[in-house]
Order: C-alpha cells, then structure tokens, then sequence
C-alpha cells in the first residue's frame, strides 16, 4: 500500500497541454471496443491513465460494437460502461464515436473524412498507432505521437511519414521493445524522437477479490485436482498453447483454465483438446477485466507462456504484469522481455520454451515452493507498480514535455 500512496504524490509532469485534448485513437476504422483485440485495450488504458493525470483526454472509436444508438449523451455514457466493463478502465475521459460511409467494408471510419473534420479541429496532441493517422497530423503540423507494436499494417510507417520525423509536430516515436526500436533505428526515426515503452497493466487489477476467487476454485477445484494452473490472454500459437496442452496431459491431478482468444481460436483449441482426450483443461472464452482478474486471483499458479521464434523476440509481457498485481505465482516462458521479471527475486519460475515439456516441471516445482497465499505475494504486486497505464503515461509524457497548440486549424 505504501507503494500505492507513493506513486500518487509524485511530482507534478513536465508536460503541459496549452489547449485543445489529448487524442488517442489505434488504428482508422477500429470499434471503440472489441473482445480480443489488444490494441483497443491499449487505447481504452492509454486514454484513462491520461485523463487519470488531469489531461483533458478524448478517445476515438467506431460505434459499431454497439447494438443500440449512442448518438446522445445516454447512448454515450452506456458506450463508456460498457468501456469499464470489458477493459477495467476508469471514466474522466470523453468519447468520439465516428461513422463514415465511404469506409471500406468492417470498418466504422477513416483516417480522412470525419476524423479530419471532427476531431483534428481540437486536437491538441494525437497518440495513434496507425501509419495514416500520422500523416495526417503531420501534414497539418498538429503535434502527434505514433507507437509502434510491430502489427502488419504499421509496416513501412517510416517510409510514410519520413519527411515528417524531424518536424517540431513529431513529438515521440514509441516502440514497445528493444527489437523493435532496432529496426526503426535501421528505417532513419531519429534516436531523440524515440522511446522504448513496455505495455502497461490496469490499476483495477490490484483490487483483491478473495470471496470470489474462493467461490470460483469451489466451481474448478472438484475431489479429483488439487490445484487451479490459469492463462489469460490471446490463443494464438505464438502464445505457447501447446505447451499448456502438454502441460495438461502431463498433470493430471491440476485443473487448467484458459480465459481469452477469439471465437475461432477457442474452437480450434477445443477440437484439440477433445481429439486428445485431455479431461483437466477449460477454455472458458474471453472474459470482462473483473472476471479475468478474479481468475488469477484464484489459481494457484498463473501462466505466460509463449512459442519459440522470431516473435518471441519482439514481444511486450503485458499478460505477466497484470499477473503480477493479482499476487499469484508465475511461471513464464524464459524470453529476453520477461528477463527484468524474473531475475528480481518474485514469487515465480521460468521455463525453457524450446522443451515444452518443461512447462510441467516448472509448475509442479512453483506448486511446492510458492504455495498459495489468497491475499497475494507482496513483493509480486509492489513489483507490478511499476509497470502501471498512468506510470507508463507518466514516463511518456514526461519525454514529450509541452505542446503549444496552435489557434488555427
């Protein structure tokens, strides 16, 4: 708790916003809102812990994950719920929820028309992760920030945007790892626009659920296993499923439970875990942030697993932060962006993710030396502090420093 109180009294930012808001947006087209789909959570976060810093905030989105209208303030503030509800995020910031026809089919908007027309006009600053979006502001010198997660559709943003780099309205080049930063490096984005910011994790993971997390080992824990293993996140391959399925096969005794993945992910999963006759091993989908965060709370052991390959290497373990607040002991795959996590003495183990069967021994091993403590490993929740929306916003912001909007558009 001390840590808490700490992180709230720090000294005020360096940053200052003259007028206008502080826009946030992941890519033109995206819902506001979208099971699954984790840049929509880095917005949704990234708006909160701005506003959470006193920063007139506005975050933009389509309104097609609705299925009723939310043109009117009501429609707007059941669009905002459903926001906390699903993402754990907190209110403070408004909404802009943008409809054009002429976006290609799925997509609610572009990166012209209504987002130029509406929300550029008070724009004071815009922190996006689309290519397009970037330009746009550029084009308009209105000061602007771009992330860069490594996603198909921010390929050759330095090709699009490279005239702009150097421009006062270029503000920050975020990249959410070291590789990745390389590799902007190598594209020409110059080293002082440039910023290696890990993901950040929800505050409202800290809050302790113990009378829930009881009623949901009652529901998991029958006669038969005596300890609740539990993954939250993506279910692509590249997550290190088939460890878990292995892992599964191997402890008998240990009920698994995977939260997350899209429909089509948990079908595939499904079908393989039925063809191999694997009876300890739940997907239960994907889950609103409190039901996700009462799942670590209540196993024994929580799991941030992943495959080997290229894509090990670029990775940001979002998953393992949020695990950190809930207190629960972890067992990672043994990767270069989980290394800072595991040498800091916490309650947890690594595995090696090229002998994915030693993902068995590691949680049978983490069983024995971290039994489990329903109010959580301190020095587990101390650790994942550090690695907060607002304290990742704070380091941000503080890179930025002041924005001197201009008075016309």
């Amino acid at each position: 708790m001390i840590a808490v109180q700490a992180a709230a009294t720090q000294a005020p930012l360096p940053f200052a916003l003259s007028a206008g808001r502080y826009v946030v947006t992941a890519r033109a087209g995206d819902r506001i809102l979208q099971p699954a789909r984790a840049r929509l959570i880095w917005a949704a976060n990234t708006a909160s812990a701005t506003a959470a810093l006193g920063i007139p905030t506005l975050l933009v989105g389509g309104p097609s994950a609705f299925p009723y209208g939310v043109e009117n303030p009501a429609g707007k503030a059941a669009a905002r719920r459903e926001l906390e509800r699903l993402y754990g995020v907190e209110g403070g910031f408004d909404i802009a929820l943008l409809q054009d026809p002429k976006a290609p089919r799925g997509q609610d908007w572009i990166a012209g028309g209504q987002f130029i027309r509406q929300v550029l006009p008070e724009a004071g600053l815009v922190h996006t992760r689309d290519p397009a979006i970037a330009l746009e502001c550029a084009r308009r010198k209105i000061d602007w920030i771009y992330e860069e997660h490594d996603e198909d559709y921010q390929v050759g943003f330095a090709s699009q945007v490279g005239p702009f780099l150097q421009q006062p309205s270029c503000r920050a080049i975020v990249a959410i790892t070291e590789p990745v930063a390389r590799r902007l490096r190598a594209e020409g984005v110059p080293a002082n626009r440039l910023l290696i910011l890990d993901s950040g994790v929800s505050r409202a993971a800290l809050h302790r659920r113990e009378e829930a997390a009881e009623r949901w080992r009652a529901a998991f824990l029958r006669p038969c296993y005596r300890h609740l293993a539990a993954y939250a996140g993506g279910l692509h391959d590249e997550r290190g499923i088939e460890h878990i399925l292995r892992a599964a096969a191997l402890l008998p005794h240990v009920m698994f439970v995977l939260a997350g993945g899209s429909i089509t992910d948990q079908a595939r999963w499904s079908h393989a875990i039925e063809e191999r006759g694997i009876g300890n091993l739940k997907l239960i989908g994907y889950q609103d942030h409190d039901a996700a965060c009462t799942l670590q709370q209540a196993a024994d052991v929580v799991l941030a697993t992943r495959a080997p390959g290229p894509r090990a290497a670029i990775t940001s373990p979002l998953k393992l932060y949020e695990y950190l607040l809930s207190g629960t002991p972890f067992v990672t795959a043994e990767i270069s962006a989980t290394a800072h996590v595991r040498s800091a003495g916490l309650a947890g183990l690594a595995y090696d993710p090229a002998a994915p069967d030693a993902l068995a021994a590691a949680i049978a091993t983490a069983f024995g030396r971290f039994p489990r403590r329903p109010g959580g490993y301190a020095q587990n929740i101390e650790a994942g502090l550090a690695f907060t929306w607002e304290e990742r916003q704070r380091r941000l912001l503080s890179f930025v420093g002041p924005v001197l909007v201009r008075e016309t558009f």
